[in-house]
C-alpha cells in the first residue's frame, strides 16, 4: 500500500498516530509493566508458556484470532533447547491481503547482568520513564 497526498498528509497521520499513542499512554505503561514482570529469561528459556498465554490472552481482548503453535520437541532437542517453545500468532481481518501489515517480535530477553539500578523484573517509574 502506498501512502499518497505527500509530506503534509504524512505530517497528519504522524500527529494522529502520535495523539492515539498519547491517549493510550496508561494502557501501554499498563502492559510494558505486565510484560516486564515475566522474566523470560534465555538462556536457559524461562516462563515461555506463562508469557505465551498472556500475550495470547491480550490478542485475544483486542480482537485478534489467536492461535498457538509449538516447535518441533525433536528440533529443539537438536538445537540444544528445552520445550515447551510456543509461537504466538494474532491475526486481524482488516482488508485486502495485499494491503496487510505485520508486526514480529520476541518475548525472550538476555540475563539482565549487572549494573542495573532498578530490580529488571520489576517495572520502576522515574521521570516518566518506565525502567524494567
Amino acid at each position: 500500500m502506498k501512502f499518497s497526498g505527500g509530506s503534509e498528509a504524512l505530517e497528519k497521520a504522524e500527529k494522529r498516530i502520535l495523539e492515539s499513542l498519547e491517549n493510550m499512554r496508561d494502557t501501554i505503561v499498563r502492559l510494558a509493566s505486565d510484560l516486564i514482570q515475566i522474566p523470560t529469561v534465555n538462556p536457559p528459556g524461562e516462563n515461555y508458556s506463562e508469557i505465551s498465554s498472556f500475550l495470547s490472552k491480550k490478542m485475544d481482548e483486542i480482537g485478534l484470532k489467536v492461535e498457538v503453535f509449538q516447535a518441533p520437541e525433536s528440533k529443539l532437542r537438536e538445537l540444544g533447547l528445552e520445550p515447551p517453545r510456543p509461537i504466538v500468532i494474532g491475526t486481524l481481518e482488516a482488508g485486502k491481503p495485499e494491503e496487510a501489515l505485520h508486526f514480529n517480535g520476541h518475548y525472550d530477553v538476555v540475563p539482565p547482568g549487572e549494573g542495573w539500578t532498578v530490580e529488571p523484573f520489576k517495572p520502576t517509574i522515574r521521570n516518566g520513564r518506565l525502567y524494567g
